[in-house]
C-alpha cells in the first residue's frame, strides 16, 4: 500500500507540475514586452516556475498525509467518547491555540518567502554568472569571480540569517 500511494503521489504531482509549467510558459510567451522590464515580473515568475517543480508533491503529500491524521483523530476521538466525552473539550483547549500558532507561523515563513524573492534572484544571477560558460570568459578577464563570489556569499547570508531567525521562532512539530 505504501509503494502504491508514493507512486500516486508521484504521477500526480509530476501531471500537476507539468500543467503548471505550461501555464506559465503560456502566459510568459503572451505577455507584452514590457513586463519583461519590471523586477517586480521577475518575483512574481520566480515564485511561480519554483511553486511549478516541487510544491505540487509537497501538497499532494500533505493532502495524504492530513487524510491520515483526519482517520486517526476520528479514531482517537471515538476512544475518548468512548472513557469520558469531557476529554473532548479539555483536548481541544490544548491543541487550538497551537493551530492559531502554526497558522500564524506559516504566515510569516509565505511573507519572508515573498520580501526574500528579489534577493534569492540576484543570488541565483550571480550563482550563473560565477558557474557557467556564457560568463566564464568576461569573469576572467575581468577579474570578477572573487567580487561576484562575495556578493553572493553576502546575499545568501543574509536570507539564511532571515530564515534561521524565524525559524528559530517556530513552533515545535510535535
Amino acid at each position: 500500500m505504501r509503494s502504491f500511494s508514493t507512486y500516486s503521489v508521484e504521477v500526480l504531482s509530476t501531471k500537476v507540475s507539468e500543467f503548471i509549467n505550461k501555464n506559465v510558459h503560456e502566459k510568459a510567451v503572451n505577455l507584452q514586452l514590457s513586463f519583461y522590464e519590471s523586477p517586480a515580473y521577475y518575483d512574481i515568475l520566480k515564485r511561480a516556475m519554483e511553486a511549478g517543480t516541487d510544491k505540487p508533491g509537497l501538497i499532494i503529500a500533505t493532502l495524504i498525509e492530513i487524510l491520515k491524521n483526519c482517520l486517526s483523530l476520528a479514531a482517537v476521538v471515538s476512544v475518548l467518547i468512548l472513557i469520558n466525552w469531557l476529554l473532548l473539550p479539555i483536548i481541544a483547549l490544548f491543541i487550538i491555540p497551537t493551530l492559531f500558532i502554526r497558522l500564524k507561523y506559516s504566515k510569516k515563513l509565505n511573507e519572508l518567502r515573498i520580501a526574500q524573492t528579489p534577493l534569492e534572484r540576484k543570488s541565483a544571477y550571480f550563482s550563473s554568472l560565477i558557474t557557467t560558460d556564457t560568463a566564464a570568459k568576461e569573469i576572467r578577464t575581468y577579474s570578477l569571480g572573487a567580487h561576484l563570489k562575495t556578493k553572493f556569499s553576502e546575499i545568501r547570508n543574509i536570507l539564511v540569517k532571515e530564515k534561521l531567525s524565524l525559524s528559530l521562532k517556530k513552533p515545535s512539530s510535535k
